[in-house]
């Protein structure tokens, strides 16, 4: 009776974490205590790891974004920003929470990650984008080896919401749901009832070392926060949201508020391109936003890079500046 009493309880066990799902591309996905999980993004590598999770493997963004942060750069950013959200970190997202990658696979890069080194990891759970071709391609590869693949598009807070609750039931993590899931969401609809952009006008631009392009609200976190907060951004009724953006454009829009953020390893040549495609021309001082100090860049950690933890933050630090202002 006892060894067939301790099958039963093992049987139990097992079935209690076995998690059913259906990811982003449709997939009906069924996952039963990984052993070892990868992480072929970054942002979905911070939600494992916020979930709980540990990670055998990843690829190049994960250990490089986002960027070292000291201490005196979190200082300022509090200070600038008035919050508590930045703290000094290395490179990546494991020292986000006091964690080495020392043992953790590099798979090559986000977007052509080494199939056969996945494999050869002994991985046995892979976290993909949906919106990357690669990820799809190598589908097949990595099911026929074993591993269980699960697709996601993490984009604003509400996927956050719904790929995080995932996450925390796959490593039976209820408590980290709640702290981190459903007391965010609290904070945040609380800022959004207000509505503190009141339908302001804004414009939403990304710049990298080499352009500075128009972006629509879906297409980066900034956008999407903005427009829950009730802005307007005239980027949405372009036909082309990512047009690289031009100082008569933006003069005949004449938006209340400006928001950028850059991308790409060096921050500050992506702000020289800023200062050469839009500041150094003689209108840029005319702009309404500028001349009501309403022109803002935007720290990347929280805007650029997806929050995780700091969703709640991001939405307070801009619901802040339409209030001020």
């Amino acid at each position: 009776m006892k060894p067939l009493f301790l099958l039963f309880a093992l049987v139990f066990c097992v079935r209690v974490h076995s998690v059913s799902f259906t990811d982003d591309l449709g997939r009906t996905v069924h996952i039963e205590h990984p052993r070892a999980v990868a992480s072929l993004q970054g942002s979905l590598a911070t939600l494992w790891l916020l979930s709980g999770g540990t990670l055998a493997a990843a690829t190049t963004d994960c250990f490089l974004e986002p960027p070292k942060m000291t201490s005196e750069k979190a200082a300022a950013e509090n200070k600038t920003w008035k919050t508590d959200g930045f703290f000094s970190h290395q490179n990546g997202v494991f020292s986000l929470f006091g964690k080495s990658s020392s043992d953790v696979l590099n798979v090559g890069a986000m977007m052509s990650p080494n199939a056969e080194l996945l494999i050869s990891s002994g991985v046995d759970f892979a976290l993909l984008s949906a919106k990357q071709g690669s990820h799809k391609k190598i589908e097949s590869t990595l099911e026929k080896a074993g591993i269980t693949c699960a697709f996601f598009n993490y984009d604003d807070f509400q996927s956050f919401l719904r790929i995080f609750d995932i996450f925390c039931k796959i490593t039976h993590s209820p408590q980290n749901f709640e702290k981190f899931g459903k007391m965010q969401e609290e904070r945040i609809a609380k800022i959004i009832s207000k509505k503190s952009g009141n339908q302001k006008s804004i414009l939403t631009l990304r710049a990298s070392t080499s352009r500075v392009q128009a972006k629509k609200s879906s297409d980066t976190t900034a956008g999407t926060i903005l427009f829950s907060l009730g802005c307007r951004n005239v980027a949405d009724t372009d036909k082309d949201g990512s047009a690289e953006i031009s100082m008569e454009k933006i003069l005949s829009d004449e938006p209340d508020f400006i928001f950028v953020v850059t991308m790409g390893v060096d921050e500050q040549k992506a702000l020289e391109s800023v200062k050469k495609t839009l500041e150094s021309n003689p209108a840029w001082k005319t702009l309404r936003a500028v001349k009501n100090g309403r022109y803002f860049v935007l720290p990347r950690e929280l805007y650029h890079f997806k929050a995780g933890a700091r969703w709640a933050e991001s939405y307070e630090i801009l619901s802040k500046l339409f209030e001020e202002k």
